[in-house]
């Protein structure tokens, strides 16, 4: 019997020293915390010490004498004393060996949860018997959460633990920072990180899925690709990841899905320590904002929150969405920076002389932050002299509403059909070079606004002014951005006032000079005396002829 109840004790007590070195907590000592609370389920009950480790700096935790704790599936309620566990049991956990996650199994196969904890709270759990003890975290979890491990721990009166990190965290960039500036037609280059959490190896599978969602200003390129990294080295993984996007519902945004069903399976030496890059670019399109509000891209990291429940053998699909399990669902915001913003700015130029628009004087604005890509921004202006009519489909023609196709139109007989004209607004060029060019009219209302600017060097030159009037002077300005917020070096023109991230131009033009010319108010008078010089001559030839005849 001696040999039994020290076999037993020596085969529990690797169990519990396994449990101990668990790197889901660590021992404390009796200060009180705060934090999760926990229900504690005794599972045996028995007599606790301590023995030396021998070649090793652990100490034995021993648990003699042992019997069926009161949460345990050998408990019996209608018995004073419980039964003495029996050596097969007690074999069963004494060969798990090393692997703490099928210790926990085992163990766990002998707590009853139906039956009503021990002990509830925040450790320390003071005055319980000695015995051996499973505990679990109590409470619904909340996004940037997981629990933790089932704890199993051979105690003599005390039990305290505390929670290490179990949540994994993700940042993202773009250009490699959290903000930045862009001109529309940019590509911009994104990459996102995503740790693992500390109690990576009580995690059978491990679901792994970054929900990426991209404001509408935002064109995904269709280039993502993933990598592995460990010790600054890259192991690239695309292939075996799911990659998709599609629309949001609402038609504002993209969503990017970048996962897995099961990390483990594609990484089968995983480790907490490692970590998942991604890395695509998107393009600035015209649907992006321009001013105060920024273009958004933000990442959740959807993992699995509770390691208890997560089941083994599950393998990866990469030609399929993961699909998160709504009850070990886990999604976390956490970290530096899980969000980008994108600013872009714009210029208005405000023309006028005299109070009066100088509509049609045409401008260039060059630089380095204007788009790339050619295009031409027209807008229908209503006009009563214009020469296009609208439909109701939305759409513009010259063809006027006739008797059979009158109903097309917006408008109506009794009041009229409104009139439109084309108002050019912008056009760049690509010139080929790092300098690009857009031209800009002054409309109607004494205005031009040329959208999609980013940081750098520009110059506003007046290619033409209206009849009469003077070219402006070019005028040269450095744009500037730190903090989501545009500015202007000190070299820049007085006349760029920076507002709301916007910029704006205000030019008084000048009407035209009144040279001297020859053809004035003399000439006129010299003009009036040669015709009365020349009638003068005229009635003197008549009269001296007249005198002539009388004398014949």
């Amino acid at each position: 019997m001696r040999k039994f109840k020290k076999f037993a004790s020596m085969a529990l007590a690797a169990v519990m020293t396994l449990a101990m070195c668990a790197p889901a907590f660590a021992v404390e000592g009796s200060e009180e915390k705060t934090g999760p609370e926990y229900n504690v389920w005794q599972v045996f009950t028995g007599t606790y010490a301590e023995t030396d480790g021998g070649d090793t700096d652990i100490t034995d935790k021993i648990l003699g004498n042992i019997h069926w704790g009161q949460n345990s599936t050998g408990y019996a309620a209608d018995q004073a004393e419980q039964a003495a566990v029996g050596a097969d049991v007690l074999e069963a956990l004494a060969g798990k060996g090393d692997n703490t996650t099928d210790a926990i199994d085992a163990v766990k196969a002998y707590v009853n949860f139906e039956s009503t904890p021990i002990a509830s709270g925040t450790p320390p759990f003071d005055n319980l018997a000695d015995g051996y003890y499973l505990v679990s975290r109590k409470g619904t979890l909340g996004d940037g959460e997981a629990a933790t491990a089932y704890v199993i721990k051979a105690i003599g009166g005390q039990l305290n633990f505390s929670e290490k990190s179990g949540v994994p965290t993700v940042d993202k960039k773009v250009n490699s920072e959290s903000t930045t500036a862009a001109s529309i037609g940019d590509t911009l280059n994104f990459e996102i990180t995503g740790t693992l959490p500390e109690n990576l190896e009580y995690y059978k599978s491990y679901f792994y899925t970054f929900e990426d969602t991209m404001s509408k200003g935002l064109a995904y390129n269709d280039d993502a690709k993933v990598y592995l990294v460990r010790d600054e080295v890259e192991t690239e993984l695309v292939d075996q990841f799911y990659v998709g996007s599609e629309t949001s519902a609402d038609g504002e945004s993209t969503i990017l899905t970048i996962g897995t069903q099961n990390l483990k399976a594609v990484v089968s030496d995983l480790v907490s320590t490692d970590k998942i890059v991604v890395r695509y670019s998107a393009t600035l399109t015209e649907d992006a904002k321009v001013g105060m509000d920024p273009n958004t891209n933000d990442v959740i990291l959807h993992y699995p929150n509770d390691p208890n429940k997560t089941a083994d053998g599950v393998l990866n699909d990469p030609d399929n969405k993961p699909e998160p399990d709504p009850e070990t669902d886990g999604k976390t915001v956490t970290g530096e920076e899980p969000k980008t913003a994108i600013y872009v700015t714009g210029l208005t130029v405000t023309d006028f002389a005299n109070g009066k628009p100088m509509e049609g004087a045409e401008f260039t604005l060059s630089g380095q932050g204007i788009n790339k890509k050619l295009t031409v921004a027209t807008e229908f202006v209503e006009d009563e002299n214009g020469l296009y009519y609208k439909l109701k489909n939305g759409t513009y023609t010259t063809q006027a509403p006739e008797e059979t196709t009158k109903d097309q139109y917006e408008g109506s007989e009794e009041a009229g059909y409104p009139r439109y004209k084309v108002q050019l607004t912008a056009i760049t060029e690509n010139t080929g070079e790092e300098v690009q060019k857009v031209h800009a009219t002054i409309n109607e209302v004494g205005a031009l606004t040329i959208t999609g600017l980013s940081t750098g060097s520009y110059t506003l030159h007046q290619d033409s002014a209206p009849a009469g009037y003077n070219v402006h002077d070019d005028i040269t300005f450095e744009v500037t951005f730190a903090d989501k917020t545009f500015g202007k070096t000190a070299e820049s023109s007085d006349l760029v006032i920076v507002d709301h991230n916007w910029f704006y131009i205000n030019l008084n033009q000048g009407v035209g000079t009144l040279l001297p010319e020859t053809g004035g108010i003399g000439t006129t008078l010299l003009y009036i005396a040669g015709i009365l010089l020349l009638a003068g001559a005229g009635a003197t030839f008549i009269l001296k002829g007249k005198k002539e005849e009388d004398a014949v």
